[in-house]
């Protein structure tokens, strides 16, 4: 075996002296062998690897990789290359090409591809003018529900989360959805959203010019869930046209019903509008002593700007121009009077209510009724001191209205002669109330006892009479009952801030007044308190409180501004509605007492940061800015958090301590701030006096009716700390442009004695076809509605005002249909 093994070894020796006289082979060249030569990263930008091979290496050689995209990032290990990148929000696939490098080995390319982002919900502003947005949508799921909503930049909370966000709008489509239209939120939500994304743009009009606004949308589904993040956009409108603009006014009538379309020639640029008859124009000829409307126009509207400045309903002429402005077209209806001729006009103004330009008109004679045909009966049954049951029967269904008095009204009248009473005290306005058609059957109330009263019946339309008579019949109330024997019986529901009151009187004949006061009230402190509010709040006109504040026979309402943990009672008293006398003794209910105070999570803050010389503002700005003369102008406004239905703000004449509440519970401040407090405008300028020290207080109302703390802070005005005036016509920032003066806190009524009843919360859509080509701003809407409301309330006022003046005239109550 050893020889063997020899001869093996010798074998391989000679084998490998032969190879060693061989070519040199040619040297093995590296290769970069990769596992993919392109890759997709995903949107998010989460990494990824390709596995690299190099045959051939070369001895402290390793493989680079070099990419030219900022977004990309690349690492190479031992065996793979590593990508990752940026979240790619660029809307589009982007790419990159990756460049692989080994020594002596030739270079590979790997190509880097990112798809976007696909946002849910895509909004892009496509134009803006004066008045208007158009944007589009895209939205990545095709059945996704969506909602687009716009308010103005200045009340938009960037703090607020998104679910803060959907919760507050949550909060206000559970609201439409119940007390505007009757709906579930479901059957609401469905009503004013989308679904996928719309065809070409998606406009929202009515907007205001120079104006910031937030656009934002989300999807939600039926249920009120919110699906995606809140997108949202910003933009602001142009400025108004500042030339002459013209106006095109078509009108059109069906059933005496004008159909009103105003179209100016740039919107935006505020404009008045009204319709008159030929009877208000020779009115206004006579009485301002011009043939020219556009005067005519003119002198009224001043003098209806000095009446209500001298209500103390406004404080200076740009209110009545907020109030009575037109920005937009006009689609309006107007009921008129058979055959009477019309002037329908138009014309631009200014906030001063000065008329600019060329007035437009159209005038329109409208239709003639017809007779009617209608035969009427009309029984008067069950006769009680202060009701009587009314039953008719018709032969058509024409209208007709019923109507009745005290017979000494109409004693010895015509037909002819009631029916002109009728309408000069009531009018083609009030008459409304009293129309009916088909049969009838209901109780008249609101009648005083012992009286004789006739009730006609006949035809009517349009301000005319249409049958040839009137029905008449006649009935007498029962006698009422001793004054002084009159019990009441008393209900209550109480919260920590206010009480529902019902008042049930024995005998329901007479007419009297009823509050809760504080536990410790005598009767004396009761009939003071209520001379105090016929002298003060209604000038000693005893009609005109016997209008609003007496009650007649079951009662009831909301009293707010009580104080929690606090004793009151309910005092009633009888009173002579024409005279004021008392009739009886001060009634008193048992004590009950407010419960504890729940607060809302709703915030409240008064921002202002600059004040101004009110001399130098009327230096600067003309005699509109008359009545800030002589004072320190200190602008404030409103901003809130969370939830809110009502806000009221003021300033008060200070107290040492006011501003502390552990000295003065906020509970303290309710009565006197709903009393007094600025519920209508979020922005307010404050007359006050220079160096004096002031309370500014404010409060919001969530949909519960929970108060928020208040906001307190104590403010003193020097000259010498004001505000260029140049800043107050060229601010910043927005600057309110309506006025009030300082109350001194509860210098009008005693505490927690401020009688309002419940308002309709005023957080409501302007316009009553809520549809998606119909959405306007949240708040802006709110603030819009507000300003509507306090105009017709304004108006009624005033024809109240009037009225009583004229004639202590007897005021009916309405048939129960």
């Amino acid at each position: 075996m050893k020889s063997m093994k020899k001869i093996f070894a010798v074998a391989l020796a000679l084998s490998l002296g032969f190879a060693s006289c061989e070519p040199e082979p040619e040297p093995l060249v590296p290769e970069i062998v990769l596992g993919q030569s392109e890759v997709v990263i995903g949107s998010e930008g989460a990494a990824v690897q390709v596995v690299y091979n190099i045959t051939n290496p070369v001895a402290g050689e390793s493989l680079t990789a070099s990419e030219d995209a900022e977004w990309l990032t690349v690492t190479v290990g031992a065996r793979t290359i590593e990508f990752s990148a940026t979240l790619n929000e660029s809307g589009e696939e982007r790419s990159a090409s990756v460049a692989v490098a080994y020594a002596g080995a030739e270079g590979k390319t790997i190509t880097v591809k990112q798809s976007a982002v696909v946002e849910p919900i895509v909004i892009e502003v496509k134009s803006v003018d004066a008045t208007a947005v158009n944007f589009s949508v895209k939205v990545a799921d095709s059945n996704m529900r969506w909602l687009p909503l716009i308010t103005e930049a200045a009340v938009w909370n960037d703090s607020m989360t998104d679910d803060e966000l959907f919760a507050d709008d949550l909060s206000y489509f559970n609201y439409m959805a119940t007390y505007e239209y009757g709906c579930s939120l479901s059957e609401f939500i469905k009503m004013i959203s989308f679904v996928g994304s719309p065809e070409g743009v998606v406009s929202y009009d009515q907007l205001s010019p120079s104006t910031s606004y937030v656009l934002y949308a989300y999807g939600v589904t039926l249920e009120g869930e919110r699906v995606t993040d809140v997108v949202k956009v910003k933009f602001t409108t142009a400025p108004p046209y500042e030339g002459d603009i013209t106006f095109d006014i078509k009108v059109t009538e069906e059933n005496h019903i004008l159909n009103i379309v105003i179209e100016p020639s740039h919107a935006g640029v505020a404009y008045y509008y009204d319709i008159i008859t030929d009877e208000t124009i020779a009115e206004w000829q006579a009485e301002y002593g011009t043939t020219d409307l556009k005067a005519s126009v003119q002198a009224y509207i001043n003098a209806t700007v000095e009446e209500y400045i001298y209500w103390g309903d406004i404080y200076e002429a740009s209110e009545y121009f907020d109030w009575y402005s037109y920005l937009h077209p006009v689609n309006d209806y107007y009921e008129c009077v058979a055959n009477t001729h019309y002037t329908i006009y138009a014309c631009k103004w200014d906030e001063n209510c000065q008329l600019l330009g060329e007035i437009s008109t159209v005038e329109h004679t409208s239709a003639a009724v017809k007779p009617s045909t209608n035969y009427i009966t009309m029984t008067l049954s069950n006769p009680t001191q202060t009701s009587v049951d009314v039953a008719t029967t018709t032969t058509t269904a024409d209208p007709y209205v019923i109507m009745g008095v005290p017979s000494s009204e109409w004693e010895g009248m015509s037909d002819k002669q009631i029916y002109a009473w009728i309408m000069a005290n009531y009018g083609t306005f009030y008459i409304t109330d009293f129309i009916f058609e088909g049969n009838v059957s209901g109780t008249f109330t609101g009648m005083d006892p012992d009286t004789e009263y006739t009730f006609v019946a006949f035809g009517y339309e349009a301000g005319e009479m249409t049958t040839k008579k009137m029905v008449r019949a006649t009935t007498k109330t029962t006698l009422a009952g001793d004054p002084s024997t009159c019990t009441f019986k008393f209900e209550w529901e109480v919260g920590s801030t206010g009480a529902y009151v019902d008042v049930t009187p024995s005998d329901a004949a007479h007419y009297y007044y009823w509050m809760i006061y504080p536990a410790d009230y005598t009767a004396e402190d009761v009939k003071a308190n209520i001379q105090e509010i016929i002298d003060e709040w209604y000038m000693g006109d005893i009609s005109e409180f016997a209008y609003y504040e007496l009650s007649q026979g079951p009662a009831g309402g909301d009293v707010a501004g009580l104080v929690p943990d606090t004793d009151y009672k309910v005092a009633v008293v009888i009173m002579d509605r024409h005279s004021g006398e008392y009739l009886s003794d001060v009634v008193f209910s048992e004590v009950f007492t407010t419960p504890h105070m729940t607060y809302s999570k709703s915030t409240v803050e008064l921002y202002h940061d600059k004040y101004f010389d009110g001399d130098e503002i009327v230096e600067w700005g003309g005699k509109q800015y008359a009545n800030y003369a002589g004072w320190a102008v200190l602008p404030v406004t409103l901003t809130y958090t969370g939830e809110v239905a009502d806000y009221y703000y003021t300033v008060f004449g200070y107290k040492e301590g006011y501003e502390n509440p552990e000295l003065y519970d906020d509970a303290v401040f309710y009565a006197s701030l709903l009393s007094n407090g600025i519920y209508y405008y979020e922005a307010m300028d404050f007359a006050l006096n220079w160096d004096t020290d002031y309370l500014l207080v404010g409060l919001v109302v969530d949909y519960d009716g929970n108060y928020s703390h208040l906001y307190r802070e104590k403010i003193r005005l020097t000259k010498e700390d004001a505000s260029p005036v140049s800043e107050y016509f060229n601010p910043s920032a927005s600057v309110p442009s309506k006025s009030a003066v300082a109350w001194t806190a509860f210098d009008k009524q005693p505490e927690a004695l401020a009688k309002r009843l419940k308002v309709k919360r005023e957080r409501l859509a302007t316009d009553n076809r809520y549809s998606t080509e119909a959405m306007k701003a949240k708040r802006a809407e709110a603030k819009t509605k507000k300003e509507e409301l306090r105009k017709e309330s304004l108006r009624e006022e005033l024809k109240l005002r009037r009225s009583a003046r004229q004639t202590d005239k007897w005021e009916p109550h309405y048939i129960a249909k």
